[in-house]
């Protein structure tokens, strides 16, 4: 039975926290991500939003993202997921979800270099009974010795990548480089903080994400789409048809020609 909204804490429904932006521009949204899960899930989603804030560990995928991400698993049968950057744990805990109640076998190894966020999203994926279904690494997700383990450990080559990691212009190029070959023809890396206003967040100030895309798809064989890339600060929610003023990048690695 999935969750009542009428009974049950929806995560961000009636706060004013700025990470539930949703719900302020629009009180009566329930998104469909939420909707799909049982309500032991969304009891457990709830806590640790309260136990995150309480720790000040804000800076979670926002729920445009996670819906595409939740929405490719459950209708594509994507099974084999490599994250660039854990955090806290939000998208690692709602993937793996995704994966329990699509009754997909998939698996989701996921790669941080704080060793402290990682402890402390372990232990959130222990709690939530998905330790068979998530691989948690430590390390830099430049690392190739961390892309070999993550193949091996999925038992074959990712079928999409979600890259949300440092958001540092070299480092993404490296990320980019090195993991695009290691995708499964046909296969997608998703990339959170694409527009110009995320490029804030590239403590090298060189450009951030929304420079290294702009560059490494000048030089590839894929199939790019950045949504929301010319976004900049001054531009709200309200103003873009996507609601994220960080952006998202698609990429879709081509199938060999014939």
């Amino acid at each position: 039975m999935k969750s009542d909204e009428n009974t049950l804490r929806i995560p961000g429904a009636g706060e004013s926290h700025p990470r539930f932006w949703w719900n302020q521009n629009n009180p009566e949204m329930l998104p469909y991500v939420y909707r799909a899960m049982e309500p032991d899930q969304l009891k457990l989603i709830g806590e640790w939003f309260d136990d995150t804030a309480s720790r000040n560990l804000t800076g979670e995928t926002s729920i445009p993202a996670i819906s595409i991400i939740t929405a490719l698993i459950s209708s594509a049968s994507i099974s084999r997921i490599v994250q660039l950057g854990h955090f806290a744990g939000y998208s690692t805990l709602m993937v793996g979800y995704c994966f329990v109640n699509s009754r997909s076998p998939g698996r989701l190894v996921s790669i941080d270099i704080d060793p402290e966020v990682t402890d402390y999203t372990r232990k959130w994926v222990e709690r939530a009974g998905l330790s068979s279904r998530i691989t948690l690494l430590c390390g830099d997700s430049s690392d190739r010795s961390l892309a070999e383990q993550s193949t091996s450990d999925l038992d074959g080559a990712p079928e999409l990548i979600f890259l949300d990691s440092s958001h540092a212009y070299e480092h993404t190029l490296s990320e980019l480089d090195l993991w695009y070959p290691l995708l499964r023809p046909g296969g997608m890396i998703l990339l959170h903080d694409v527009s110009e206003f995320a490029s804030q967040y590239d403590a090298t100030h060189q450009g951030g994400v929304n420079r290294a895309i702009g560059e490494w798809s000048q030089r590839t064989d894929a199939d790019v789409i950045s949504i929301n890339r010319s976004v900049t600060e001054a531009q709200s929610h309200d103003d873009v048809i996507y609601p994220d003023g960080c952006g998202l990048g698609i990429i879709q690695k081509p199938f060999p020609s014939a």
